[in-house]
């Protein structure tokens, strides 16, 4: 019934199989509008705002009163390039027919890009990673007869160098209280900056944002704040002070909203993870210990998480050791039958096809196959066990490279085969972001092994990542361990962050 689209990074579902079964359906629908004559995205008395007229044309469309629910609000009078929303309908017309009769309907301001029948949890909110907005700034001495509606139009010189320099200070999590609209109802104001770009095209300044959520007004009002550090009025080291206030009323004026633009919305395919899509196999208290060289610290004077742990049993058997570790891993959204189920399956598997390539891996460790299953047997059972009676309290779901932790929560992360190892699968950006979000959340040193990759070959992302100016403020080496089991794989990554 599912097959993947990798273009959108969803699943899509059969047409043919709603119209046998006559199924609600799902339809996710790409926007492009222009936002001038409008209210905003969002439904409003007294105010002509685009949900509205999307709704009207669907209900001509199909004779149902449908909401139609987009990723996100945009204010009165900022556009998109790439909106996302999705709505429910009882209908047999096919996706095509839906954008034809949407874009026949809607006026020229309002188009549908592209209109698809996906999977019934899909939520254009819910599914939303990240969001990517553009603002424009037509930086000369006068104003464009075009432009006027798509842009604000700053006639003084503006000091690009000293604005990037600010922006800077912006990236990564941080409470954005300074930048939020006084009538903001948002309950947290913690956001993730993953981007700010500011790029100069002749006399035009575009400023790019990526975040994983944004404020009411949060782009304007930090628009607004660097254009004061670019005409001279804020120093740029001012942008640190400001983040530090959590005060409005310390940040610059708000940027007018035509030159905001919605650019796209990243879509993740984590909240649809499968078990099937992975291979669940758990490593024991004995095999960490080695790999990460765990003889050299003091377990009960720290607190460590082990990121993307799946079903070891490191965590079980440190805690009843007295140690304070923390589990975190996105299957630990599935329940304890689930995961034991697949457990067994997995291993089968694996025992099944390990003779043929057991020349791939070193035996001083393990000994022998049999040897090997008995531990990956130990690990799940172990795990299992644990895991029926602490999940949610030291197994955490969590999504990398974005967590629920709390600053400097852990003392010391330990990450085992998951970066580095995936490297054809997971991008240097990926693993950027991941660290980046460790970082945050440990105050000691992060350990990563093993640092090759599926073909046992050193991950050419080891010496990227250490010339990285982005992490030029931490100390990181890599260290050979007493552990090899894939071979060339005996070293580990240390990134010391206090």
């Amino acid at each position: 019934m599912f097959f993947s689209d990798t273009n959108t990074n969803h699943l899509l579902v059969s047409e043919s199989l709603w119209q046998k079964y006559n199924l609600m359906r799902n339809i996710k629908l790409l926007i492009e509008y222009d936002g001038t004559n409008y209210h905003g995205w969002q439904r409003q008395l007294n105010a002509i705002t685009i949900q509205e007229i999307m709704e009207n044309m669907l209900f001509k469309i199909t004779s149902e009163k449908t909401p139609i629910i987009a990723s996100g609000r945009t204010d009165s009078g900022v556009h998109a390039l790439g909106q996302v929303a999705n709505f429910k309908i009882d209908s047999q017309m096919d996706d095509i027919s839906f954008k034809k009769a949407f874009n026949s309907l809607l006026p020229k301001d309002i188009v549908i890009k592209d209109a698809v029948t996906v999977e019934d949890n899909f939520h254009s909110q819910h599914y939303a990673k990240s969001k990517i907005y553009r603002y424009c700034i037509l930086n000369r001495s006068y104003p464009s007869s075009f432009d006027y509606r798509y842009s604000w139009h700053i006639r003084y010189p503006l000091n690009i160098d000293e604005m990037r320099e600010a922006g800077a200070f912006l990236i990564g999590t941080n409470d954005f209280s300074s930048f939020r609209s006084s009538t903001c109802e948002a309950k947290d104001p913690v956001r993730t900056l993953y981007r700010l770009d500011i790029e100069k095209n002749g006399d035009k300044i575009f400023l790019w944002f990526e975040a994983d959520g944004f404020l009411k007004q949060m782009v304007r009002n930090i628009v607004g704040t660097l254009v004061y550090v670019g005409n001279g009025r804020f120093k740029p080291q001012t942008m640190q002070r400001i983040l530090e206030n959590k005060n409005r009323t310390s940040a610059g004026p708000t940027a007018p909203p035509q030159g905001l633009f919605l650019i796209e919305v990243n879509l993740s395919m984590d909240k649809k993870l499968e078990l099937k899509d992975i291979v669940l196999i758990g490593r024991t208290f004995d095999e960490y210990y080695r790999m990460f060289e765990l003889g050299n610290i003091n377990f009960k004077d720290e607190k460590i998480l082990d990121v993307a742990s799946g079903v070891s049993s490191f965590c079980s058997e440190a805690n009843s050791k007295g140690y304070n570790v923390t589990a975190s891993d996105k299957i630990y959204n599935f329940s304890a039958k689930e995961i034991e189920e697949k457990c067994i399956s997995d291993l089968k598997m694996v025992m099944e096809k390990l003779p043929s390539v057991a020349d791939l891996y070193k035996w001083e460790f393990f000994k022998d196959i049999d040897v090997l299953k008995e531990n990956r047997e130990r690990a799940y059972k172990l795990f299992i066990e644990d895991f029926k009676k602490e999940n949610g309290n030291r197994y955490i779901a969590a999504e990398y490279p974005k967590t629920r932790f709390a600053d400097k929560e852990f003392t010391i992360s330990l990450i085992s085969h998951f970066l580095f190892m995936y490297d054809e699968h997971l991008s240097y950006e990926f693993h950027k972001k991941t660290l980046s979000e460790i970082i945050r959340i440990t105050t000691k040193e992060i350990r990563i092994f093993p640092i090759v990759n599926l073909k046992g070959k050193r991950s050419l992302f080891v010496e990227k990542l250490m010339g990285d100016r982005e992490f030029k403020d931490y100390e990181i080496g890599v260290k050979k361990v007493d552990y090899e089991f894939v071979k060339n794989g005996n070293e580990m990554l240390s990134i010391k962050v206090n």
